[in-house]
């Protein structure tokens, strides 16, 4: 029972040393929602990310089809792009990006049983359906009056203020403008829903949102806070069962320098490979939209940097304990046994010993 004790203790031991280490990091790096902040402002996201809406808006029209994309807003001419610029700000995406942030921290810490994120995006598209307006008035005002050969060439019925090559005689500008305006907020490229939060994130042809799928995460997450006391408790107890369980003290006390050791070396790899691979990897493999993927691969690197910097300083500390606690055995020496108290016993003289020559008896050579 003493060996099996002493055993689970050593392998307990190993266990709550190394995640300890882990889950400080993650506390680190993830446990409160300022890193992640401003890492996302430092990534550049936000000046990138109406440059994304626009390559995700091109790519679904493309998936759509010549017929039905003629029907949508052209999302590749120049002046929709720029509406949509001038609409959708940066410092709009930052706002809206760490509400998101704050409210999903909401749910994780266990103050409420959804994010509580509620952003309003009717503005941002009333904004962003009479800017478009304003961009095909511009171009319809600028173009000549439309020849007799070139009407031929212009359909009546489908009108495209930002593909017309002349302005056909009788067309009226601010009723064409009015148009595009209704079309764009109608229109499902772009901000789909009016409002968007925890409730209305769902897949389609789903009734339960994520997160009421997800409720073990805030658990989990909640855990990882305590998680580094309830295992340095565990540990210390472990510890103890390792010296107090071993043959001496001795061998107990050399066990745990080696357990420190060798997680130590344990962390100093994995933080190695990790770094490795993170620094190797491409913005081109991330599978994002080109325009944020620089961002998001910042974002990756700050995070993962983070987390392993905490993992060496880990394995700095438990090197240092594990090399000086087997340096500071080496060097000392165990305690040597007492010596019985009282007279010593007289040992009997053996016949055949020959008694010593003392030099006063000794015969004068001369």
């Amino acid at each position: 029972m003493k060996n099996l004790g002493r055993g689970l203790a050593s392998a307990t031991l190993k266990f709550c040393v190394l995640f300890i280490a882990i889950f400080v990091a993650l506390g680190v790096t993830l446990g409160k929602p300022d890193l992640l902040k401003k890492t996302l402002k430092d990534s550049g996201i936000y000046a990138n990310f109406t440059d994304s809406i626009i390559e995700e808006a091109q790519k679904n029209t493309q998936e759509k089809g010549q017929a039905a994309a003629q029907e949508d807003i052209p999302i590749g001419d120049a002046a929709v792009q720029q509406a949509i610029k001038k609409s959708i700000t940066p410092e709009f995406a930052q706002s809206t990006a760490e509400q998101i942030v704050d409210g999903t921290y909401t749910w994780l810490d266990g103050r409420a049983d959804k994010p509580t994120f509620h952003i309003d995006l009717a503005p941002v598209k009333q904004n962003l359906a009479n800017n478009v307006g304003d961009a095909a008035l511009q171009r319809l005002q600028g173009l000549p009056v439309c020849t007799t050969a070139q009407l031929r060439q212009v359909d009546p019925n489908n009108i495209d203020p930002f593909n017309l090559p002349c302005r056909p005689p009788g067309i009226d500008p601010q009723a064409e403008k009015q148009k595009l305006v209704g079309e764009a907020l109608n229109s499902d490229d772009f901000l789909k829903d009016s409002t968007v939060s925890a409730d209305n994130l769902k897949q389609e042809g789903e009734t339960t949102s994520p997160f009421e799928k997800l409720s073990i995460i805030p658990k989990a997450f909640q855990f990882s806070r305590i998680a580094p006391w309830v295992l340095g408790v565990l540990g210390l107890l472990a510890g103890a069962g390792v010296v107090f369980w071993d043959r001496d003290r001795r061998h107990g006390l050399k066990v745990l320098a080696r357990t420190f050791l060798i997680v130590s070396i344990l962390l100093l790899i994995s933080a190695l490979i990790t770094k490795f691979i993170i620094g190797r990897t491409s913005a081109d493999s991330l599978g994002t939209t080109a325009a944020t993927q620089t961002s998001t691969l910042y974002i990756i690197r700050t995070l993962a940097n983070t987390f392993n910097n905490v993992l060496f300083v880990f394995a700095t500390v438990y090197g240092v304990l594990g090399v000086g606690g087997l340096a500071a055995l080496h060097f000392t020496k165990p305690a040597r046994a007492a010596e019985p108290e009282g007279p010593v016993p007289h040992k009997p003289k053996d016949p055949t010993e020959r008694p010593a020559l003392d030099i006063k008896d000794a015969p004068d050579k001369k």
